[in-house]
């Protein structure tokens, strides 16, 4: 056998036997097989079968469940819970509250009242949430001072909710003097809508 080097590896042969013979069957390469080939064998039918019967099996699924929806949804309640402020004599310039609830029932929708637009963000929780952190900053001073009360903001629950399962917290609340709003101020109501 003659010596060879890494490079010349592939390129030499054997003293005794011809550079143009062909290869031994130990010697040629796999054949090769595209990976999109299907291979129709006894073996992969039950799969592709039992991927149609569960395809149809699913289908039949949502296709029965599509007529119940009203049903489904008949048993379902929305509470709307508020979070209002008795007055403002000297204005306010931000807030931050956060709403807890006993329960899972997620948030539908929060909607800013007394402070909206980009002024009003969520920074925690908010929609498919069982709570909800918000901060608002009044920095167009849009909000003026008043001594009624008026709704901050308001969130809509899917499902039941009372007074009693719901909490409410306010971290932050100063007026446009830079004092604080006290807490007795903040309510927070279930709104009954029969």
């Amino acid at each position: 056998m003659t010596p060879h080097t890494g490079r010349d590896r592939l390129t030499t042969t054997r003293r005794d036997e011809p550079a143009d013979r062909p290869p031994s069957a130990s010697e040629a390469p796999p054949p090769s097989r595209s990976p999109n080939i299907t291979d129709d064998t006894a073996a992969t039918r039950p799969l592709r079968t039992r991927r149609r019967v569960l395809a149809s099996v699913a289908a039949s699924a949502s296709v029965g469940l599509a007529g119940c929806g009203s049903a489904l949804d008949a048993g379902s309640t929305e509470t709307t819970v508020q979070v209002r402020l008795a007055g403002a004599p000297a204005g306010i310039r931000k807030y931050q509250c956060r709403v807890e609830q006993d329960g899972e029932a997620p948030i539908t929708s929060i909607e800013p009242m007394l402070i909206d637009g980009d002024e009003f963000q969520v920074i925690n929780g908010g929609v498919d949430s069982a709570s909800v952190g918000v901060r608002a900053a009044d920095i167009s001073e849009s909000v003026t001072a008043f001594e009624d009360t008026r709704v901050a903001f308001a969130l809509t629950v899917d499902g039941d909710v009372t007074e009693d399962g719901i909490s409410m917290t306010v971290p932050t609340a100063t007026d446009d003097a830079g004092d604080p709003i006290p807490d007795d101020q903040w309510q927070l109501t279930v709104v009954d809508e029969a």
